[in-house]
């Protein structure tokens, strides 16, 4: 049985080397190990994260394409731009971060997509003095067969 968000623990991972998925597990104060750390820079909003300047996830006015992100797609969050997940969006190809990515501090989340990039901007889940007291739990999947990955 792999991660879930109900058995994990803060810094597990599994590489299930059969469906190339790799789950990570972020959850509360962290504790560090010397062996097999996965780091993770995080970062909490220190302002009103949904104030004028930031963005929910699910508001599909707020994408290029004017609907939230579906299955398999390619996803950019410009630079600027300050994107608060506030849903457990489907599995995505690609996520190019070059704004500020912020999980939601209020509930679970988990975060599915074959490749993620922090290109110039930062990827936020709590920080050293204000951890993020529920579970986020990103998995790295195998793309699917005849996905086309689109690099900006």
């Amino acid at each position: 049985m792999g991660v879930s968000v109900s058995n994990c623990s803060h810094g597990d991972y599994v590489h299930n080397t059969t469906t190339k998925v790799v789950t990570v597990c972020l959850k509360g104060q962290p504790t560090y190990s010397a062996v097999n750390t996965i780091v993770v820079k995080a970062q909490r909003c220190t302002v009103n994260c949904t104030n004028s300047s930031s963005r929910l996830w699910s508001t599909s006015s707020g994408w290029k394409s004017g609907r939230v992100p579906q299955a398999g797609d390619n996803v950019t969050i410009p630079s600027g731009d300050v994107v608060v997940l506030d849903i457990d969006p489907p599995q995505l190809l690609y996520i190019l971060v070059q704004g500020r990515l912020i999980f939601d501090q209020n509930s679970n989340r988990v975060l599915q997509a074959s490749y993620i990039e922090v290109r110039g901007g930062s990827f936020e889940i709590g920080s050293p003095s204000e951890p993020f007291s529920y579970t986020a739990v990103i998995q790295f999947m195998e793309p699917a067969v005849g996905s086309e990955l689109l690099l900006e």
